[in-house]
């Protein structure tokens, strides 16, 4: 559980999943600053989603394990195959959804920290394509 997370025993469903995900990011950006670039490797969500056989494929070269024939099949199939998705995969999907009002407000939230992760965003009410929540 995230440090601070009894502050939210009441709180909103999409103030608690703000929550985690700053406290789940900034960890991994914390890790970051101790592995030796050499070892890191960055495959954003949005990446996977637009080619997934490139951006398994980049993974697995970084971790220097073998990217087959077998791989490479299933990665060009995974999207077609979702393992626990309730709805159609794909961009900004959140922004037709009943809940985007919701997440609209705790993008203040969660602006900063996906600004350090690379991600823009033009305003707070309609972030750019690959914004981070």
């Amino acid at each position: 559980l995230p440090m601070g997370w009894r502050n939210y025993v009441r709180a909103t469903i999409e103030e608690v999943c703000a929550l985690q995900y700053r406290a789940m990011n900034e960890a991994i950006l914390e890790s970051k600053a101790t592995i030796p670039a050499s070892q890191w490797t960055e495959i954003k969500y949005e990446d996977i989603l637009r080619d997934p056989v490139a951006a398994f494929q980049q993974g697995f070269e970084s971790a220097k394990l073998r990217f087959g024939a077998r791989q490479r099949a299933h990665c060009e199939n995974v999207l077609s195959r979702p393992y626990n998705a309730f709805s159609e995969i794909r961009l900004d999907k959140w922004r037709s959804t009943e809940n985007r009002d919701r997440i609209v407000r705790v993008l203040p939230v969660v602006t900063k920290l996906a600004k350090t992760m690379g991600y823009v965003q033009a305003d707070q009410h309609a972030p750019r394509q690959g914004a981070a929540v």
